[in-house]
């Protein structure tokens, strides 16, 4: 009997990363051992990050902003690259050759704050420089922010601020890492938003002639949410002042193969094996056998599909495949089946009261409460119970995919077969024909 857990070295990841854990060297050893770096961020780095970091060449600095696609991976990051900045000892810790080659020349350079913005109605500008003041005094650096009624703009301060930091360190940088800055941004009324983005103007310009870095982390763009287009003109100038380095969705997928579920060669080979025997059930298995193989269990539509979802936290979506892993470790590999976690298995994360008081998701759990109902009641082959309850989760999952849950769209019942693996018990052929013809029965 061949387990999941026989076919995968499963990593669990079972918490949300809080970036000023990494305060702690023991954290931030462990998040640089367990960093994985995709061809894409390799070049992120080494294009984008480090020359904005370095202050030891010519050339335009601006403040960075880390954009997540779907909020995962950011955070971790933030926490690698500020751990090494800050201590050039963990470099070795680094598991990706190249990156660290990469990262070399920032190695230990810098003093870092480290911060997240939470529930608070203090302006950015108070919030930062508040924080600045106190982590300064930690470095032995005295130095005080007048309150802003009282000082025309905050750039020379910021640079005063450098000067005194510079009579302590030398030889150092001063970075400085924010995180949730966009949750905070979208709190705030358009006319202290206006000052936020000058204050953030103001930052971004301070990068070029001090020592000073900074680093924010954005669930998503800030530059084409709808949310900010009445500040639109300060926009444009905070957007000359930074540079983006996006987490794209591939780098997501590279997390969950080359982290939470890595294998050796010989596992691949014997998942390999397992899955070559369900290729004429399902299009596109065949041609794209080796996304399946390094994603296995997952699905490759699993983390598309979550990804689409607005009703969920999308910084989850590592944490649910973990939780979705765990169990199976035991569990035999079934032999009629593919045995892929597809994406109906997403309702799963809904099974939570504290979800009903959103209008749209009570409405489609409604819905698909009222499906399975009839379901049990009239469907005439019980065998194919099981396939059709997975057929309605699905359908309400891709509910949760759209911005109007009456939109008169859906999967196509090939789309169905080949995303959730679907192989009705009874079924005499794995032919994707033939398949299909039973689901729409």
């Amino acid at each position: 009997m061949t387990t999941y857990g026989d076919l995968v070295q499963f990593e669990p990841l079972m918490e949300i990363k809080q970036l000023t854990l990494a305060n702690q060297l023991d954290v931030a050893r462990q998040d640089v051992a367990t960093f994985v770096v995709s061809d894409d961020m390799r070049r992120a780095l080494a294009g984008i990050l480090v020359p904005h970091l370095r202050f030891d060449t010519g050339g335009a600095h601006k403040g960075l902003f880390m954009v997540a696609t779907y909020g995962t991976g950011k955070t971790h990051l933030m926490s690698v690259v500020s751990a090494i900045a800050e201590h050039a000892e963990l470099l070795a810790d680094l598991a990706d050759a190249e990156a660290r080659d990469v990262l070399a020349p920032v190695a230990g350079q810098f003093r870092v704050v480290r911060m997240e913005i939470g529930t608070t109605t203090m302006a950015l500008r108070d919030f930062v420089c508040d924080r600045l003041e106190r982590e300064l005094s930690d470095m032995g650096v005295a130095y005080h922010f007048p309150p802003m009624d009282q000082v025309p703009g905050t750039k020379d301060l910021l640079q005063e601020m450098m000067q005194a930091f510079q009579a302590v360190h030398p030889d150092h940088g001063l970075l400085f890492v924010l995180d949730e800055l966009l949750d905070y941004l979208r709190s705030r009324r358009d006319l202290e938003l206006i000052r936020d983005l000058a204050f953030l103007r103001e930052v971004g310009e301070i990068c070029q002639p001090t020592r000073f870095r900074f680093i924010a982390g954005l669930q998503e763009s800030l530059f084409d949410n709808p949310r900010f287009t009445s500040v639109a003109h300060e926009l444009i100038r905070v957007r000359e002042r930074y540079e983006l380095l996006r987490i794209s969705r591939e780098d997501v997928a590279f997390v969950v193969q080359e982290r939470l579920l890595r294998k050796t060669v010989a596992q691949r080979d014997a998942i390999r094996t397992h899955l070559q025997r369900f290729t004429p059930a399902f299009s596109g298995m065949a041609e794209h056998l080796e996304d399946y193989v390094r994603l296995f269990p997952v699905h490759p539509s699993y983390l598309r599909t979550f990804a689409q979802m607005t009703m969920v936290e999308k910084r989850k979506v590592l944490w649910t495949v973990s939780q979705a892993m765990e169990p199976l470790l035991r569990v035999a590999v079934p032999d009629d089946e593919p045995g892929l976690i597809c994406y109906d298995s997403c309702w799963d994360v809904f099974d939570d009261p504290s979800y009903r008081s959103e209008p749209d998701l009570k409405l489609v759990w409604e819905k698909a409460g009222v499906l399975k109902n009839r379901l049990q009641r009239s469907l005439p082959t019980q065998a194919y119970k099981p396939t059709a309850t997975r057929i309605i989760h699905a359908l309400a999952v891709q509910r949760l995919t759209t911005d109007d849950v009456h939109a008169p769209l859906g999967p196509t019942i090939p789309e169905l077969r080949d995303d959730l693996c679907l192989i009705p018990a009874g079924v005499p052929e794995r032919e994707a024909g033939f398949i299909q013809f039973t689901l729409e029965t």
